[in-house]
């Protein structure tokens, strides 16, 4: 929220790209501002409505600790606060009337202005809503954009390629993220060729301390 209140204070840009330190471009800079150029007023977010409890039980109880460096006491406390919660039957989602489905997606996306002025204008319901809960980052944004005024309207962006080691919520926002191999896997040289021909703007995980070698090799590919 922080970053995208600092760039619509900028000025008005066709998208907003949500990258991290451990992302890196599969295509030249040239091939990405062509591909949204082609696909201008099209949003990259990835928006599946939460039908299974597990993941409602992110927003359902309460969870203090998120601060916390995230060790074996921390995780322990928050399991014991969680079943008090049940014990009492504790349901958050109860308060917010004006949210009649959650979601969940990727917590990476390329946005156009008027959804990002949208988010930023709902800081203060994102604040109530979405503190204290776990890894809001997958539902906040899904779940406002699900339950607005806009979504009616909103051209979502679906991938046609499917892959073996990317789920389709991750295709959906051309994001190269392999879960079915770790939590998320470190991209490596023997990958070369699943990146590249996976379909996808970007990719992530990499480690460029034990593995530098896909990332120097993904360097030269787009700086040809």
């Amino acid at each position: 929220m922080i970053l995208l209140e600092a760039a619509v204070s900028k000025g008005q840009y066709q998208y907003y790209h949500l990258l991290t330190g451990v992302d890196f471009p599969l295509k030249k800079q040239s091939e990405i501002l062509r591909f949204f150029d082609e696909h201008y007023g099209e949003n990259f977010i990835s928006i599946n409505e939460v039908k299974n409890t597990k993941y409602l039980a992110r927003v359902k109880y309460y969870y203090p600790l998120q601060d916390h460096k995230q060790n074996l006491l921390i995780k322990i406390c928050r399991k014991v606060l969680i079943i008090c919660q049940r014990m009492f039957s504790v349901d958050r989602t109860k308060r917010y009337s004006q949210i009649k489905k959650w979601a969940i997606g990727s917590a990476y996306f390329d946005i156009t202005d008027d959804v990002a002025r949208y988010l930023v204008g709902k800081k203060n319901e994102i604040k109530s809503v979405f503190g204290s809960t776990f890894c809001a980052d997958e539902m906040f944004l899904q779940t406002l954009v699900l339950n607005s005024e806009m979504y009616r309207n909103l051209k979502l962006y679906k991938s046609s390629k499917n892959n073996p080691y990317i789920q389709n919520t991750y295709m959906d926002v051309l994001r190269a993220i392999d879960w079915t191999r770790g939590k998320p896997y470190v991209w490596k040289k023997g990958d070369y060729g699943i990146l590249i021909g996976s379909n996808c703007l970007f990719a992530r995980k990499f480690d460029f301390t034990n593995n530098p070698e896909i990332v120097e090799m993904l360097y030269e590919k787009i700086k040809e």
